[in-house]
Parts: C-alpha cells; structure tokens; sequence
C-alpha cells in the first residue's frame, strides 16, 4: 500500500518508466487501478505506452473497462479521439494482445450499440482510422442494429486523419478500394439503397482524383 502511494505522488517522468512497478501493484491491489485512472482523468493525461502493459494482464478486461467508463463515458470534456488511440493502439502488440484488443472493442460496440451518440463517437475517433477489415466488420454490426440509410450516412467510414507525402491520390486510391470491398461485402447484398449511395461516393471519389491529378501534374511542370 506505501509503495502504491508513492508511485501516484512522484513525479519524476522516468520512474517506472516501463510500468513494471504499476503492473506489479495492480496484481496485487487491482483498486489501486481505480485510483490511478482517476487522477490520469484529474490530469488530463495519458501516457502513450501504458495500455500496452495492461492488455497483458490477465484481469485486462475489468481494468480496460474501468479505464473508458473513467476517460471516455464519464468524461464529456476529453478528447476521444486520442483516449481511444492510446487505449486501444498499443505499441509492438503481440497477437495474443491483439485478439484481446479486438475481442473486448466488439463486446464494448454491442453494450453501447442502442446509444447511437457513443457509437458515432466510437467510428470517429477510433473505427474510422482501422484498417478495411475491421471497419467493414463494424458497420456491418451497426447495419445489424441500425439498417436505415439515414443512420448509416452518420456514420464517418473513413479515415478524418489524412497523411501523405508527395501525392493526395494513393490516399483517394485507399479509399475508393476500401468503398469498393464495403459495397461487394455479403450483408450488402440485400441493401440496394445503400449499394447506390456507396457507389455514389465512389463515383465522387474519382472525380476527385482526377482533379487532383490535373492540379499534380500542373504543379509539376511548373
């Protein structure tokens, strides 16, 4: 218990730097865990790394879902964005630390699924920025609950982040792909509605590169 209090009152940023003392105590004492994530939410802070360790825990699920219920659900002025991205993007994840990351992110989608708030905040600052399998595999779990086109043109699909060097249009390229895999997915099969609006953005998609494509090559020559 001293060693616990110690380790919230000092402030030197290099102890325990790889959270083996943390990790430690929190077998030991899995409260303390509450206490550390209030007073991260008092802070405002979060350290990058430190999720990393706690998926290998084995009580991982109590304390990942004491974790967002602290720094995401009771916590109207964070940033979701970045809450979910040190959360749940841990650094060199193991496979056994990614299926666990995967596994409980489903089960959270489908205990928040009839809020429709929470699920729009979890595509934008988290779903969206995943990669074409697991963003395909959650809006086919919000079509599921949510089949109104009205509901799904909500949802942002795609990456609100943009990075790129040289050239925007492998960027657009990455998106019409994604658009393309979405719209041949099995559970589209039986929604022509949303086929002929995800066409239409693909459509849009293309336009766009070739304008950007135009603009590159003028900027080139110049």
């Amino acid at each position: 218990m001293i060693l616990a209090i110690c380790h919230m009152q000092i402030k030197d940023h290099y102890f325990d730097y790889d959270k083996k003392i943390l990790t430690e105590i929190i077998k030991v004492n899995p409260n303390f865990w509450d206490r550390y994530i209030l007073s991260l939410k008092e802070k405002n802070v979060i350290q990058s790394d430190l999720f990393t360790h706690i998926w290998e825990l084995d009580n991982f699920n109590d304390l990942i879902n004491i974790a967002v219920e602290t720094l995401i659900q009771d916590n109207p002025f964070s940033s979701p964005y970045n809450t979910y991205k040190a959360i749940f993007s841990t650094q060199s994840p193991t496979d056994e630390v990614n299926r666990r990351i995967q596994n409980w992110i489903a089960s959270y989608f489908e205990r928040i699924i009839k809020n429709k708030k929470q699920i729009y905040g979890m595509f934008l600052s988290y779903i969206n920025d995943q990669n074409v399998e697991t963003r395909i595999f959650f809006i086919k779990m919000f079509l599921n609950y949510y089949p109104d086109i009205d509901d799904f043109k909500k949802i942002p699909i795609e990456p609100i982040v943009r990075t790129y060097s040289n050239s925007e249009v492998p960027v657009i390229d990455a998106d019409i792909s994604f658009l393309e895999q979405l719209v041949l997915s099995d559970f589209m099969r039986n929604r022509p509605i949303h086929q002929l609006y995800i066409k239409n953005l693909i459509d849009e998609k293309k336009r766009i590169k070739k304008e950007i494509e135009l603009k590159e090559y003028q900027e080139n020559i110049d």
